[in-house]
């Protein structure tokens, strides 16, 4: 099914010919979309860390299968010298993308001003994530990366079994425009949620279909990381998670500058279905996104694509016409996955859509 379109409203915002991309940023932030929320510094150090590795794989990507793991710590309860005692300094290393950074455990700063490196035998994510609890800083925030997968993985929440993944490999090479995302978002659940054995793991007992508590926070996280160090490189567009509006909280929006340098969104509001509550209690937690994504459009007049995606963690895969029709109503995309784990199959082809 197509996407639902928005009429477009006249004049629409737009990017002056010249303006460079950061000012672009700028602009979708000023133009009726309200300030993205402050930052905790440990999400400032995660940001930065992603940002570093992303030019770092830029530079490095081809040569990127043979250099080892390494990652980045940050801790609040001491200072950045003290993480691990036999760390040496390394100067400048924020604006240095060189290929010798594997095999080492990185403590810095958020904003890796000051970065301190020791040697370690991990040679895996998991293995580097283990490392944190052996050395008592299981609460801190930490970043793994893989180059041979061309991946990280993030751990913010104190249990390094909460990582999320963040892949680093681009998809094509074209700009980005909304045409793309219903298969985008279908890749993504492909690859991270259509198994328990997904790259975003949100179950702590699949066997008995037993959901994390965090679970939808952390699918918000592991999507808004596929769209921007994945799919929008390219920079034609950009992603922000949880942006405050006068009209609530989006979950994630995109923003990208048409070719006529006009400005247009769409947003996402993600549910999950949840297997210890009943259809109608999930019904009305599905319903309720799609009104949040549905008073959106009457107050953005740049977001053109709305969609609502509910993660289908109930018992049985079964449609849900009810949300359907009422999304139909609301000019709202609708968007069911069905999440399996074993013994509860996925038994439906598509979406609901």
């Amino acid at each position: 099914m197509t996407p639902k379109k928005k009429k477009a409203v006249s004049p629409e915002p737009f990017v002056p010919a010249g303006m460079t991309f950061p000012e672009a940023q700028s602009a979708f932030n000023r133009e009726g979309y309200g300030d993205e929320v402050p930052k905790a510094e440990n999400e400032v150090f995660v940001h930065e860390c992603l940002e570093w590795i992303a030019q770092w794989f830029d530079q490095n990507f081809s040569a990127a299968g043979a250099i080892k793991p390494f990652m980045f710590v940050f801790d609040t309860t001491r200072r950045v010298e003290d993480v691990f005692p036999e760390a040496q300094i390394y100067q400048s290393f924020s604006r240095s993308f060189e290929s010798g950074v594997g095999g080492r455990i990185y403590s810095s700063t958020a904003n890796l001003r000051k970065v301190y490196g020791v040697a370690t035998t991990a040679g895996t994510c998991p293995e580097l994530l283990s490392a944190l609890s052996k050395a008592g800083l299981a609460a801190a925030t930490a970043v793994a990366v893989s180059p041979e997968k061309r991946m990280a993985l993030v751990h913010s929440n104190g249990d390094p079994n909460d990582a999320y993944p963040v892949p680093f490999e681009h998809l094509g090479t074209k700009d980005f425009d909304f045409t793309q995302l219903d298969a985008y978002l279908a890749e993504f659940f492909e690859a991270h949620l259509s198994t328990h054995d997904g790259l975003c793991d949100i179950w702590s007992k699949p066997s008995k279909r037993t959901l994390k508590q965090y679970a939808e926070r952390q699918i918000q996280k592991t999507l808004q990381a596929f769209f921007q160090y994945r799919v929008l490189r390219k920079k034609s567009a950009k992603i922000d998670r949880e942006i405050q509006t006068h009209a609530g909280r989006k979950d994630l929006r995109i923003i990208r500058v048409k070719p006529d340098r006009t400005l247009e969104g769409a947003v996402m509001e993600l549910k999950v279905l949840r297997p210890t509550i009943s259809d109608e209690k999930n019904l009305e937690w599905a319903i309720d996104g799609v009104d949040q994504a549905a008073r959106y459009t009457k107050t953005d007049d740049m977001t053109a694509y709305t969609y609502v995606c509910c993660y289908d963690g109930r018992k049985i895969d079964a449609p849900m016409p009810t949300a359907v029709a009422y999304a139909k109503t609301k000019a709202v995309t609708w968007r069911r996955y069905f999440m399996e784990t074993p013994q509860y199959p996925r038994v439906v082809n598509g979406f609901d859509s």
